[in-house]
């Protein structure tokens, strides 16, 4: 009985459907003894994409996540899902009919997390064991797993997480040999490379961390010699020995004093680029062969296979400046091809952008709206890239850089040769995600909206003050 009620309540489709021009939309309302904290929205397969309303119910006192299917261009409600502390979605993750959601809750003072495995298909949902949020850090996601990433002085712990009962530890201690670098790691910001998306500029912090199939690797800037301290963790492996801490340092080039530096881990490769005042260079370093190669970015042949030739006159000029700091990112294409994204930001007032995560930073958008607006005078003020808790889980809330011409891209083939750039189509596309955020941002009868992108489309759920109904929202996306 119950499960012939559980599979008629999932395929009910909701009271309201419109398709125009390929816009689709469904309405709906949800019980009354709810009162409604937020929303999340992320991908399943394909076109498909869940859709989470965090509610407190009145009566009962604890927290329920209504769950939604956004499938088939219909809409399918699920079973809720009782916490007894209001929760947030951290991160998520799909295997196949399996979407695999990571939860934080504060009890009392410490954070805690929850694993929620949701099949998709019978609607039915398992909650792993408790997961203890002391000295958390950040949080980096792959396409069907996530690590959680905890440090401490002395030691570095990576949670790899699979599914609600599939969840992996691996401890770190210090030794000699790597004590300062996981000392400097505990206490600065450590910034999640996001390999599921395009990136556009990368992190300015010092610490950085990036995924490939399970190799976690921790960058550390030292921009005043230009060198990049990296470690790699391998959590396919049962054992970890030891951090083992290599240093890279650009081969030395042109006359002058070194002005700026960073880099970019993509594909198991180091890039690193070093300015100076007459020239530019990028190493790029093989963390597998070990070989290296030295591209000349300002050489008249970059400039004339280059995205924008008057930004590769123009880069180090304006890069340089003290208020800038330079970014380059890599981006993945087809046939092996990797196409570079060199770039400048302001560095007061820019902090990394993870796309995935900005989707979704509405979810707490009505709650916190005044002090939102307080923090963003106090980042003016003091000058600070991060600021501020978005509600009560400490999210970062990030200033966004405008809309420029001031970067260029490069595009080299599988065996690292410069090929033209604008032949190279990446895998992610550069969606202008702020465009079309901007319906939601400004309709103000719309409340509790959250937003995912697919390859094809932009969606939504949203809170209509007017008609006092949800509504999830999909249209194309123009390319």
């Amino acid at each position: 009985m119950k499960t012939t009620l559980t599979l008629i309540i999932a395929f009910i489709i909701l009271t309201s459907f419109t398709k125009v021009e390929g816009i689709i939309e469904n309405s709906f309302k949800i019980d009354e003894d709810y009162k409604v904290e937020g929303t999340f929205s992320g991908n399943t397969q394909g076109e498909d994409s869940f859709h989470f309303i965090i509610a407190k119910h009145k009566e009962n006192k604890n927290y329920h996540i209504l769950p939604f299917q956004f499938k088939n261009e219909k809409v399918i409600k699920m079973e809720p899902i009782v916490f007894d502390e209001q929760p947030s979605v951290l991160s998520f993750h799909n295997n196949g009919d399996q979407l695999s959601v990571i939860t934080s809750y504060k009890d009392r003072k410490s954070r805690k997390f929850q694993v929620v495995d949701v099949n998709l298909t019978d609607q039915s949902f398992t909650k792993s064991a408790v997961i203890d949020g002391e000295n958390y850090k950040t949080t980096l996601r792959e396409k069907n797993q996530n690590f959680l990433v905890f440090s401490e002085k002395e030691s570095l712990k990576i949670i790899t997480v699979k599914s609600a009962n599939e969840i992996k530890d691996i401890s770190i201690k210090a030794t000699d040999a790597n004590e300062d670098f996981l000392k400097s790691l505990h206490k600065n910001n450590l910034d999640a490379i996001s390999s599921q998306e395009y990136v556009e500029n990368g992190s300015i912090n010092d610490f950085r961390i990036y995924s490939n199939n399970g190799t976690i690797t921790i960058t550390q800037e030292k921009t005043k010699d230009g060198t990049t301290n990296l470690a790699q963790i391998n959590t396919n492996s049962d054992t970890i020995e030891e951090l083992v801490i290599s240093n890279f340092k650009s081969k030395e080039k042109g006359k002058g004093k070194l002005k700026k530096s960073t880099s970019y881990v993509s594909e198991n490769k180091l890039f690193l680029m070093n300015l100076k005042k007459e020239n530019a260079t990028l190493d790029i370093h093989d963390l597998n062969t070990k070989s290296s190669k030295q591209l000349d970015i300002l050489s008249t042949d970059i400039a004339n296979a280059s995205s924008n030739k008057a930004a590769v006159g123009n880069f180090l000029k304006n890069a340089t400046k003290g208020k800038n700091q330079p970014t380059v990112t890599v981006n993945q294409a087809k046939n092996g091809q990797l196409k570079l994204r060199v770039d400048y930001v302001n560095k007061k007032m820019y902090s990394y952008n993870y796309n995935w995560w900005w989707h979704h930073h509405w979810m707490m958008q009505q709650q916190m709206w005044m002090m939102q607006q307080q923090q963003n005078q106090m980042i003016m003020q003091n000058n600070m890239r991060r600021f501020g808790p978005n509600g009560s889980e400490g999210y970062p809330i990030y200033i966004f850089k405008k809309k420029s011409e001031s970067f260029f891209e490069i595009a080299l083939n599988s065996e690292g040769n410069i090929i033209p750039a604008n032949e190279v189509t990446t895998i992610h596309k550069n969606i202008d995600k702020e465009f079309y955020i901007k319906e939601i941002d400004n309709n103000k009868k719309l409340k509790h909206s959250s937003t995912v992108f697919t390859e094809t489309t932009f969606r939504y759920i949203s809170y209509n003050k007017k008609s006092k109904t949800f509504v999830i929202k999909s249209k194309p996306l123009d390319y």
